[in-house]
């Protein structure tokens, strides 16, 4: 919508639909890991409230595609569990994420879509004073702890 307001070319407004689709991944995927790995007096609220609702996050996504036998029927059980203790569910199901190295995996992705976004804000035919605003939030995104 910005870009028609702005009166962006046709190839621009394509740039800056595919910036948001990168730093919007790049923000979710962040989401993820501070739900997990985050300081809960930064961050806001408890951790591992993704981990205790099931929610279906990259982390948990890729906790199932790439556990062995053992750690994906602990995953499963542990996700159809009705009666358990938070805290150990969420230290169990964390455990499993650091064994398959998740966290860098995910840092990996949101850097990636990170420098993809910026790319794609470089290109923009605009001033680069009228792009500073976008440049600023991708940086917000990228390195916010709450």
């Amino acid at each position: 919508i910005g870009a028609i307001v702005a009166k962006a070319s046709p190839h621009d407004a394509g740039l800056l639909y595919d910036y948001g689709v990168h730093i919007g991944l790049a923000f979710q995927l962040k989401d993820d890991l501070l739900d997990v790995y985050g300081d809960p007096l930064t961050f806001g609220k408890k951790i591992g409230g993704d981990i205790l609702a099931n929610k279906k996050t990259f982390l948990l996504i890729n906790a199932l595609r790439k556990a062995d036998v053992v750690q994906r029927a602990a995953l499963e059980r542990w996700i159809t569990a009705t009666d358990y203790d938070p805290d150990e569910k969420i230290n169990f199901v964390k455990n499993i994420y650091d064994q398959l190295n998740l966290k860098t995996i995910a840092e990996n992705l949101i850097e990636k879509y990170y420098l993809a976004s910026l790319d794609l804000l470089s290109s923009v035919g605009a001033a680069e004073d009228r792009k500073k605003d976008l440049r600023c939030l991708s940086e917000n995104l990228m390195y916010r702890q709450k």
